[in-house]
């Protein structure tokens, strides 16, 4: 800003409901992905006796494929899809993912479900971001630091009440956590596609 740090806009920014539906989403994504990323192994170990290594070879793929997908979305998905119907359709995805990780009966069909789940989070976080960019491009920063501010309470928060939940009903109980969380953030995207239809339609700028 060549005469200064803008108050009054940063204010308007911070005051924005987009920006707070944004930093929310990505509060229950943060979460959702310290949590699957921290109890997957061990999981694995207590529900269907894997190895520590096989365990560990899980992860990786749960990790590989959230990277891979995210590679794919910055070359090829952006060029076709909106940014909020990608998120949406990830979102989804990931909810069916996560829901087959806690129900399988084998733990074939929990890996399988823990590599779906890393695909399905790959677009999430970074394409929320980019909604949040293009709708306050000025302001980048600010509105930057207030989603990760919120977004980093929620990777602290859910691994913890994940841990908590499982020392008294189970770690499968535990997971549970991670399904509502792509409940969440599902029901958060569609509003978060209502409230920028609504601002396209009035000419705001959110």
């Amino acid at each position: 800003q060549a005469q200064g740090f803008p108050l009054r806009q940063a204010a308007r920014v911070v005051g924005s409901p987009l920006l707070w539906l944004c930093g929310l989403l990505l509060f229950f994504q943060s979460g959702n992905e310290f949590t699957m990323g921290g109890w997957i192994s061990t999981y694995l170990n207590e529900q269907f006796r894997f190895s520590p290594m096989t365990a560990s070879l899980v992860l990786s793929g749960y990790w590989g494929t959230m990277m891979l997908g995210r590679l794919i979305i910055s070359r090829r998905l952006v060029r076709v899809l909106k940014n909020e119907t990608l998120v949406l359709a990830s979102a989804v995805l990931a909810l069916a993912a996560t829901a087959l990780v806690v129900a399988a009966p084998t733990g074939p069909l929990a890996a399988l479900g823990i590599v779906l789940t890393g695909l399905g989070f790959a677009a999430i976080f970074p394409t929320t971001l980019a909604i949040a960019g293009e709708a306050f491009s000025d302001l980048t920063g600010t509105a930057f630091s207030v989603i990760f501010m919120i977004a980093l309470a929620g990777g602290m928060t859910a691994p913890w009440l994940t841990g908590k939940v499982a020392n008294a009903s189970g770690l499968r109980t535990g997971l549970l956590i991670p399904v509502v969380s792509c409940v969440m953030i599902i029901l958060i995207q569609l509003l978060i596609m209502r409230v920028i239809k609504k601002g396209k339609g009035t000419g705001s700028a959110f």
